[in-house]
């Protein structure tokens, strides 16, 4: 049940976070397709980021990104609630493994 709104909840931010981009950019006539480069995450963290279309658009997808981490991590706490330790281990290895892909660089 907890998983079911958290998924909803985020995925409702996030669309409406990305739709509100949209409109921005689109009204603004800078509307380019295929689009510019996704903002880097340092960029969002700024206020002024989130002011524009184009970073409204990144913080939408970001946030739609995070959603498994967001699962994988409750799920996590669930299983260590209820000590089934198997299930908390592999959680934990599904969540590093999430992790390892964010921030291990690509060739």
């Amino acid at each position: 049940m907890v998983t079911r709104w958290l998924s909803l909840s985020v995925t409702s931010v996030a669309l409406a976070l990305m739709m509100k981009g949209f409109l921005d950019v689109a009204v603004g006539g800078r509307l380019i397709l295929p689009g510019p480069p996704a903002m880097p995450i340092r960029g969002l963290l700024h206020p002024e980021a989130l002011q524009s279309g184009e970073g409204l658009l990144c913080m939408g997808i970001v946030i739609l990104a995070a959603l498994p981490a967001f699962r994988v991590v409750l799920a996590l706490v669930t299983y260590l609630r209820t000590r089934a330790w198997v299930d908390a281990l592999i959680a934990l290895g599904v969540l590093a493994v999430l992790l390892l892909g964010t921030y291990v660089p690509r060739r």
